[in-house]
């Protein structure tokens, strides 16, 4: 039996790694890496000794991990990576080289990095066996079982010294894929930033999207819907490990409307509440009120920006008018509502930033995110700033979060004027009277006292 542990690599910070859109936590929230949940339903128990390390979660330093890798001296081990944490998982892995020296385990990284990198990262990190290019795939597990000649797709490895390097593809494969298994995972630990309930999740009922934003990465990854019977299996696998919170990481949920639906009907049989991210220009009343009954407590957009100009520039599409009017529907149906903003984009001024601030006040959302636009990997946005000589194709760590300069030229302002803006909009925000009087009342439960408390603490005060 071959003994896999899958492992989310320590880190100087809360990094979100997941879903080709690496972050950091802007406060405590915490919640499962998806890229490893769902690269664990392929390890079937009968050929498998599968283990979770969760570095990040259970806060582990280099040397504690490096000593767990020895002691578990693991036939695979398959690392989570990001552009997010690049410099810092780099130095992990030089320090991994020096102490670690069995020949015999493979290395194996799911990594967003190395699409830009390819081949070239077995030259960087002599560990490296394999590379990962779609967690969603069943490559991880065939690069296991036929590491030779074989075609993989979605694989780049190294065979007798040669770098064999197959496809990126995105397949309809989904018919065949187990569960996910949740058990591995210390699912007590985890919280997503809307919570309600103490035992919440994350889960996925779909993968990548089908909208074009150039600004996202999912605009160059194919579309792909689970099937029905897997999402209600796994929200069935949740419930038995008592989860009764789940927050959809979907990049947008509603997209089909009678699909949504019985994912909604399902929802309100198990007496599930549950949060998600949408579009204004996907939700009707009709929808609004439907998702209610279902149980569904908070829904986040992706409005971006106010200035209807630079939404149409990026693909974005949407109109501050549906943005108005589909909040005014979620406060009709006690639905809280989110946004998430960004409050840079390249050619953008001062004025329009203050512009966007001032409109999510006017919205009255609950909850928002005020971010910066980074050049992700796979984005459209990222080859159009390096066309404009605003990004260096060779910086690779690119999250803004918390850097003390930019990874990328400030055409407009400064970095220091960009995170002195993005401080101001959270405390414009949040530290109004009326939003924390309203936040107050609406308060369900104790956990979710507690949970806002810590939030706001780690928000605005811890460093």
């Amino acid at each position: 039996m071959n003994k896999v542990l899958l492992l989310n690599l320590p880190g100087d910070a809360r990094y979100l790694r997941e879903y080709y859109c690496s972050k950091i936590s802007k406060a405590k929230y915490y919640y499962a890496p998806v890229d490893l949940v769902y690269t664990t339903w392929w390890f079937e128990d009968e050929k498998y000794e599968t283990i979770v390390i969760d570095a990040i979660l259970e806060e582990y330093s280099n040397a504690t991990v490096i000593e767990k890798i020895i002691w578990l001296n693991p036939d695979y081990i398959v690392f989570l990576s990001s552009a997010a944490s690049f410099k810092n998982d780099t130095a992990f892995f030089y320090e991994l080289q020096e102490k670690f020296d069995n020949k015999n385990t493979k290395f194996i990284w799911l990594w967003d990095i190395f699409k830009e990198l390819k081949t070239d990262s077995f030259e960087h990190y002599p560990l490296l066996d394999a590379i990962c290019l779609n967690f969603a795939s069943k490559s991880v597990i065939n690069y296991i079982d036929h590491a030779d000649w074989h075609p993989i797709d979605n694989i780049i490895y190294t065979y007798n010294g040669k770098i064999i390097e197959w496809p990126l593809k995105f397949d309809t494969w989904f018919w065949e894929v187990p569960q996910p298994k949740w058990k591995l995972f210390n699912l007590s630990k985890y919280s997503h930033p809307f919570a309600i309930k103490r035992k919440n999740q994350v889960m996925l009922t779909d993968f990548w999207c089908p909208y074009m934003c150039t600004f996202c990465a999912m605009s160059n990854l194919k579309y792909i819907e689970r099937p029905l019977d897997q999402v209600r299996d796994e929200i069935n696998n949740l419930y038995s490990l008592w989860v009764r919170d789940i927050f959809f990481l979907d990049n947008t949920f509603g997209i089909k409307k009678e699909r949504s639906k019985e994912i909604c009907d399902f929802l309100q049989k198990k007496w599930i509440v549950w949060s998600c991210f949408s579009r204004v220009d996907l939700m009707s009343e009709e929808m609004i009120s439907y998702m209610k009954k279902s149980w569904c407590y908070a829904i986040i957009f992706w409005i971006e920006s106010s200035n209807e100009d630079i939404l149409k520039q990026y693909k974005k599409n949407t109109k501050t008018s549906q943005m108005l009017a589909t909040i005014r529907l979620c406060k009709k149906n006690w639905i809280r509502a989110g946004g998430t903003f960004i409050i840079w984009l390249p050619w953008e001024t001062k004025k329009s930033i203050m512009e966007t601030i001032d409109f999510a006040l006017k919205l009255w959302l609950d909850y928002a995110s005020f971010n910066i636009a980074t050049p992700r990997i796979w984005a459209h946005f990222r080859e159009d700033m390096i066309l404009q000589w605003l990004v260096d194709p060779k910086e690779l760590n690119l999250e803004s979060w918390k850097q003390k300069t930019s990874a990328w030229k400030m055409n407009t302002l400064t970095h220091k004027e960009l995170m002195n803006l993005q401080k101001t909009a959270n405390r414009r925000f949040y530290l109004r009277f009326g939003y924390l009087f309203s936040k107050l009342i609406k308060l369900k439960s104790r956990y979710e006292f507690c949970n806002s408390m810590t939030e706001a603490y780690y928000l605005f005060f811890k460093k």
